[in-house]
Parts: structure tokens; sequence; C-alpha cells
């Protein structure tokens, strides 16, 4: 095949927080636009994790990445209840500034999770053509997407090497990207050449924030 949020965790305070937005659960539909969005984000940092009964996705991101996580948060507003959480965590030796939210837990997570987890573990499943499109790619590449010279890399270290090649076999037929892969640190990730960063561009540029555009190199 091609492949916690820290805070209280009661069943009483689970249960106040599922009855005072039960509305927003109820209301809820996750439209094709954002649809597209999280999909992005599952391939790259976000998870989907189970709590009470149902699934929830998780992002946390980077203090650095601030405006990046509350472009997230507003985005998800609809089917999330929480602030940003912004801490301190000790990663290693040295105290380090992140932020994180997690939405409300909802069926269309449910689904996602069947589609993107096996065992825990985040996969690529075998029709991802089927989720890609201009929007999604964006949103992994903000999320994975790294500068190599004069071309990028996107960080698919957590997928099997059948997963990358799924995704590259994706990126080519949904995109017309010419793409590869590179051994890196024991994984594999994606490679994106020089002469396709204008092509790639051209599909994404409008959706990128103005953060990450550093991403393309020798895009003006």
């Amino acid at each position: 095949m091609c492949g916690q949020s820290r805070g209280k965790s009661t069943g009483t305070y689970i249960w106040t927080m599922n009855i005072q937005y039960k509305d927003k659960k109820d209301t809820f539909i996750l439209d094709k636009t954002t649809k597209s969005f999280v999909v992005g984000m599952i391939l790259g940092d976000a998870n989907i994790n189970k709590h009470g009964n149902h699934y929830r996705l998780f992002i946390k991101h980077g203090a650095s990445q601030l405006r990046y996580l509350q472009w997230k948060r507003k985005l998800l507003d609809s089917i999330t209840g929480m602030p940003l959480d912004i801490f301190r965590q000790k990663v290693m030796s040295k105290f380090y500034g992140f932020g994180q939210f997690a939405t409300l837990t909802h069926e269309t997570f449910d689904d996602l999770h069947t589609v993107f987890y096996r065992n825990r573990t985040k996969v690529i499943p075998a029709d991802i053509k089927r989720f890609l499109d201009v929007r999604s790619l964006a949103s992994w590449i903000m999320d994975d997407g790294a500068k190599d010279n004069v071309g990028m890399t996107i960080q698919t270290h957590s997928f099997s090497e059948p997963e990358v090649d799924c995704l590259i076999i994706a990126l080519r037929d949904k995109f017309h990207l010419r793409t590869n892969k590179r051994k890196n640190k024991g994984h594999h990730i994606i490679y994106i050449p020089k002469d396709q960063i204008v092509r790639l561009w051209n599909h994404v540029g409008k959706f990128i924030l103005p953060e990450f555009r550093y991403k393309f190199p020798l895009i003006p």
C-alpha cells in the first residue's frame, strides 16, 4: 500500500465542552475549500487524534510560525472552540516557544482518520491523487516545503519509500510536476528541481502566505 494536547482531560471537562459547542458541531460541514487545506495539513504537520468517542485535528507549531498558526485557527474556526494555546516547552536541554490548538471532535475527522491512518500511523492512501488540488499542495508546502539551493524539497521523512513514490506519481499526474526522491537521514524526501519551481508557483502561488514565499527560489 501507499501507505495530546496539554490541558484538562477529565470526563466532566469533555462533557462540558461538548455541551458548550454542540451547535458548532451540529451545524459543521467541511466545505471543499477548507477540506483541501486540511488535507495538506495532514500530509504535513497536523495530526488526527482520538478524543472521547471521536477524532479531532491537532495542530502545533513553533513560536516563529505564530501567524501561520493563527491563519489555520481562523480557517477552522467553525469547528474549533479553544483559543490558541501559547506556551514554552523544554526540548532536550532548552526551552522553546510553541503554539497549538485542537478542533472539536467530529465525524468528519473520523472519516479523514480512516483515510490517512493505519494502526495509529499516518499513511499515504493509494488514491492520494483524488485528495490533491492546488490548495492542498500549497498547504502541504507551507508545512513541509524547504528551499534547497535553487530547488525545493518536501520533507516526507515519516512516509515509506513506496508512499513517497505514490506522492511523486500524484504530483506528476495531477500537476505535471517532474520531481524525484532523495535520501535524507535514512528516509526519502521529494526534490523539486529548479526548472519546475515556476510551474509549481503558478499552481500554488496565490495561496502561499507571504512569510513562506522564500521557499520558492528564483520567484521575484
